[in-house]
């Protein structure tokens, strides 16, 4: 195949085939395309600046110079672009020129261009000319180089270079005097490496920033100049393979990104700061290595080790900082000056992997986090007033003698105190820990008595006889604060008696009922309210009230206000196992039990409005006899589960993340606001889910149900999940109707249905679905989305509706006749023929519809067809689809198309054409034509010979938005025009001889202007 015989002189553009062929653009800058097949670009001197675009998957193709050698040509990279620009052949000559090979730099899928042939047999291949355009990038400056896709050797040169080798396993050079350079390299590579070709090992040191490391060349003798460095970015880590994998020496050793860590981690004779790494690494320190610190940060890993080469436990003191530890190392003999220290930073916290796990000394002995903690902690207690810190594990503290402040920070604590330990104060920080204790190992409760100090509580120890001198006190922080994780939790004493919060609570009230019916106004600071017996009205107004219930206390009212969040409703001598939930909206009724039929000390307590989260309403913690609390989420999640019978429910959630599960029967859902989760499993019945709109994350789940198990049901937006049986006549088929839920205009319904086997479809998987079985063989009408969908009717003549979103319609083939409609508004909409090309079909306009015709494949084929776009051809409001997109990957776009159109409607004979709403160009040819341009500036064009037309909508004057261009050789000027115009009647009537007259419908001769008109090349 050759097409060089449609080359011009001019600006040509030349699209090959499938075939291999020979493309020759000739002069004038031309655009070639040789599509596929292993095609020939042909260039000859003085052929001007072409532009030459292959596709993929051919490795053949080559552009042929005919006479000009490589000498004469030099490269220019754009991305993966390269233009050999081409020398006069002398100084003047004006035969110089270029041509531009598109991504001919780039292996993915052979595009482009594979050899350039000179005329002296030169060839150059695509990675010889990546080579050269490497070399002559590489200058004595600043150079910045980025390689290609592929395997690439790059050296910087001299200067300081910024060089980035792009994807492939790369090798960069580096020799002695090339300054200080900057390595980037990208992912999924790894065998990329840094080469020295005349530097060793021992004539560098590394210096690390963050994930980059640089390695600094000394130079090879002082004052020689000639030292440099080179930057590895992102090389110490191992993610997706970024940076260099590999530094390889002059004398043969070579360095792994694990051997470059491990030099980093160890310490030198000076003062350093050492930082781990995200995996497990191990810290090296030898005697003399001075006072050196090491992070190792959270998620860094869980087996993170200190080991010391040449010390053992007796040479080491460990001293607590905070969460840190300082291991101080003594010198090895008095005088010796070896001596230094380690700061393990969070080496207590335990926080994520946070610090050194273990500590390894010389002899073999390992010392845990924990062996670190209880060494401390016993350093800590003296008989004096000490302060004592714990870790965010759990430890035990004991401060002895002394008036001691004891803090256990994270973790279930236990602080053991003694008689004639004094006057202690222990702090438990809100989160850490639901455990704490303080243990009395010699004192039972009839010796102490509590005091209330705001949230704090202090413990009051008699002496054991008078005189004795033996009392203290222990003051126990925000115990009465949150009331779960802060401060301690129980107090043992000696007898084996335990007090809980709730027991401790109970013995500090503030504000007490009396046996009748009372109404009790709590403060705006922190109160204890207990209404006692009779049917009492408790408001604790602000702040973080308890409000006690004991057995007896009749049927209690709770109106706690908004705003605060650690109110609690504590029953002192009441467990879960008696009492029972009642809801009714957001309000919560505790139903208490009778202790036995007919003891008559049953009750209840209504919380109002403690079930929204708005606003922290009512109280947000119910707490029993037994230590357990049940927070505000717990009790939504009993109600909720309480609520899922064996009957036909009705089940409301919470304006929060819920879980709803009807079980048997035909339930109905709504998890109202929040991201809720629908249960469902087999035998479950006909639920329907009402899921509100702005959450984003609902999901129904089916707990033993798979995909293979369902069908779906589409009506309108609503989906209905259809449960197949087990086995027929099993009976347990069932269905789920999800309402909205097709629809993502404000995200009503479910974003998910999760199956048992772990499949999961979104609401996107779920539209895919029901349209791909919505078409048949049969004439179906498909309805698509408020989304970007893909229709395809296959055979039969379809009616196809995208509704909204940006929609792709699929064409193949033998699909029949079909129909499009698509609504206004989207701007992306694409009719895709997936096996017919541009020059399978032809155009038929109806107004503002557009029929697409395909012809048969071969005459009698039977498989010719058509598509009817409906308002296709309006651009108001984008009616109809924006594009028109072929199998060979040609185009047309809705202007493209009313082009063609257009020029298909202007023959030789007697036309009638109509423009559209926008501005058009209208030919009408020869024959006596009826040209109407419709609206938008129209451009009305006449040559030689174009008949007896008429313009039945020409608006004229100055500024006119319409025009009619006439060829020279028609009318030259305004003038000659005007000479020839008549007003025949309400027209002007242009007359150039008697077979060629323009008649300009209800246009008034004296309303014509110069801007009426343009004259163009005949």
């Amino acid at each position: 195949m050759s097409v060089s015989d449609s080359a011009t002189d001019g600006d040509d553009v030349l699209v090959g085939s499938a075939a291999s062929g020979i493309m020759h653009g000739g002069k004038g800058n031309d655009t070639l395309d040789g599509a596929s097949g292993n095609d020939n670009y042909v260039y000859a001197r003085g052929d001007g600046n072409d532009l030459i675009t292959d596709g993929y998957n051919d490795v053949g193709d080559r552009l042929t110079f005919t006479d000009i050698n490589s000498s004469t040509v030099s490269l220019v990279r754009s991305g993966n672009d390269v233009t050999i620009v081409i020398a006069e052949s002398a100084p003047g000559a004006g035969d110089g020129g270029s041509v531009r090979l598109k991504d001919a730099l780039d292996d993915d899928h052979n595009r482009g261009v594979d050899q350039v042939v000179f005329a002296d047999g030169t060839i150059w291949t695509r990675a010889g000319i990546r080579v050269m355009l490497l070399d002559q990038t590489a200058t004595v400056g600043n150079d910045t180089i980025t390689g290609f896709n592929v395997a690439d050797t790059i050296s910087g040169k001299a200067g300081n270079d910024t060089i980035d080798g792009a994807g492939g396993n790369d090798n960069y050079v580096y020799a002695r005097g090339d300054g200080n350079d900057t390595l980037t390299e990208g992912y999924n590579d790894y065998g990329d490496r840094l080469t020295f070709t005349d530097i060793d090992s021992s004539a560098v040191s590394i210096v690390r920033n963050g994930n980059d490391v640089t390695v600094v060349i000394a130079e090879s003798a002082p004052g020689a100049g000639d030292g440099g460095s080179v930057v590895l970015k992102d090389t110490l880590e191992d993610n997706a393979g970024r940076g260099i994998d590999q530094i390889v020496f002059a004398d043969g050793t070579n360095w792994s990104r694990a051997q470059l860590r491990d030099i980093l981690l160890t310490g030198t004779t000076a003062d350093e700061t050492l930082v781990g790494f995200s995996r497990d690494d191990t810290f090296h320190y030898a005697r003399g290595g001075g006072d050196d610190t090491i992070i190792d940060g959270v998620n860094n890993g869980y087996n993170d080790q200190l080991v010391f080469s040449d010390i053992n436990p007796d040479d080491v003191t460990l001293v607590g900082i905070g969460n840190d530890v300082k291991v101080v190392v003594a010198e090895s003999t008095t005088g010796a000056g070896d001596g230094g220290s380690i700061l393990l930073k969070d080496a207590l916290a335990n926080y994520y992997g946070q610090g050194i796990d273990k500590i390894v000394f010389a002899d073999g002995t390992a010392w845990t986090r924990d062996d670190f903690r209880a060494a401390i902690l016993g350093l800590g207690a003296t008989a004096g007033d000490d302060t004592i810190t714990g870790s965010n594990s759990p430890d035990t503290i004991t401060g002895g003698r002394g008036n001691d402040t004891l803090n256990g920070v994270g973790g279930n604590d236990t602080y053991i105190y003694a008689r004639g330990d004094g006057n202690d104060t222990v702090t438990d920080g809100s989160g850490n820990g639901i455990n704490d204790r303080l243990v009395f190992t010699d004192i039972d409760p009839s010796m102490v008595s509590l005091v209330r100090i705001g949230s704090d509580v202090k413990v009051v120890i008699a002496e054991s006889s008078p005189g004795a001198g033996d009392a203290g006190s222990i003051v126990l922080k925000d115990i009465l604060g949150d009331f779960i994780s802060q401060g301690v939790d129980k107090i043992l004493f000696a007898d084996g008696t335990v007090w809980t919060r709730p027991t401790i609570v109970g013995k500090l009230v503030d504000l007490l009922g009396t046996t009748g019916n009372d109404s009790i106004n709590g403060t705006s600071a922190t109160d204890i309210i207990r209404g006692a017996a009779g049917n009492d009205t408790l408001n604790g107004a602000s702040g973080d009230d308890t409000y006690l219930y004991a057995r007896g206390d009749g049927n209690d009212t709770v109106n706690e206000g908004f705003w605060d969040v650690n109110d609690r409703l504590v029953f002192t001598n009441i467990n879960r196992s008696g009492v029972s939930l009642v809801r009714n909206g957001n309000d919560l009724t505790v139903v208490i039990a009778e202790s036995a039929p007919g003891a008559g000390d049953g009750g209840s307590v209504l919380i109002k409005n403690t079930l929204d989260d708005n606003n922290s309403w009512g109280v947000e913690k119910v707490v029993f006899a037994d230590g357990t609390a049940w927070t505000r989420a717990d009790i939504r999640v009993a109600l909720l589960d309480q609520a899922g019978t064996t009957g036909n429910d009705t089940i409301i959630g919470f304006n929060v993340a819920d879980t709803l599960h009807g079980r048997a029967g035909n339930d109905t859902l709504n998890g109202a606001g929040g991201d809720d989760t629908y249960l469902y499993a087999r035998g479950d019945g006909n639920d329907t889910v009402n899921e509100g709109f702005w959450d984003v994350n609902d999901r129904l789940v089916f707990t033993d149900i798979n995909p293979s198990g369902v069908s779906l049901v589409r009506n309108g937006n609503d989906l209905t999940v259809v449960i197949a049986e087990s086995a027929p006549g099993a009976g347990d088929g069932g269905s789920v109707l999800i309402k909205n839920t097709l629809d993502d205009n404000n995200s009503w319904g479910v974003e998910k249905v999760v199956f048992a086997d772990g499949t999961t479809w979104t609401r996107a998987d779920i539209r895919v679905a029901l349209l791909n079985q919505a078409d048949t063989a049969g004439n179906d009408t498909i309805t698509g989305f408020n989304v970007a969908d893909t229709l395809h009717g296959r055979a039969g003549n379809d009616t196809l509706n995208g509704a909204g979103g940006d929609d792709t319609y699929l064409y193949a083939r033998g699909d029949g006749n079909d129909t499009v409609n698509e609504g206004f508004w989207d701007v992306n909409d694409r009719l895709v023929f997936t096996d017919i090309n541009p020059s399978g079909v032809s155009l038929v306009r109806n107004g503002n519809d557009l029929t697409v015709v395909i012809a048969e494949s071969a005459p009698g084929a039977g498989d010719g067809g058509s598509v009817l776009i409906k308002n296709t051809l309006d651009d108001n409001n984008s009616w109809g689809v924006e594009k028109v997109v072929f199998a060979d990957g040609t185009t047309w776009t809705r202007a493209d198309i009313r082009v063609a159109l257009l020029d298909q409607a202007g023959t030789t004979g007697n036309d009638t054409i109509t423009g559209f709403n926008v501005a058009d160009r209208i030919s009408g040819g020869g024959g006596n034509d009826t040209l109407t341009g419709g609206a938008g500036s129209d451009t009305f064009i006449f040559h030689t010979n174009f008949g007896s037309d008429k313009i039945t909508d020409f608006v004229v004057g100055a500024g006119s938005q319409d025009v009619i261009q006439f060829g020279n050789d028609v009318f030259a000027d305004f003038a000659s025009v005007l000479a020839a115009a008549t007003q025949v009647g309400a027209d002007t009537v242009i007359t150039h001889d008697a077979g060629n007259t323009l008649t300009l419908k209800n246009v008034a001769l004296a309303n014509l202007h110069q801007d009426d008109f343009q004259f163009i090349a005949a």
